[in-house]
């Protein structure tokens, strides 16, 4: 981005398998089937689902935008049947 004063609307749409976490630049901006509160590795999945997501920010989250380059990172988590299946 080459001024975040610019940015009015930011939205990020997500493909998601079971349950996903979303960063921007290291902050949660948003979650896909998986319980609220701190995650570990060892967290599945609230179900086994699919789908399309559209994360829009907020206008106090716009903040965490940066000038120059932004990091989005998914954390994914799957569902412990679907786990399960995948270990026969």
């Amino acid at each position: 981005l080459e001024d975040v004063e610019d940015i009015s609307y930011f939205s990020i749409i997500l493909n998601y398998d079971n349950g996903a976490v979303l960063y921007l630049n290291g902050e949660e901006v948003g979650r896909i089937n998986v319980p609220f509160g701190d995650l570990g590795y060892d967290n599945w999945a609230s179900s086994d689902n699919s789908g399309f997501k559209a994360f829009i920010l907020e206008a106090n989250q716009l903040p965490i935008l940066r000038n120059g380059t932004n990091i989005l990172t998914v954390e994914l988590h799957q569902a412990e049947e679907m786990s399960y299946l995948l270990r026969q």
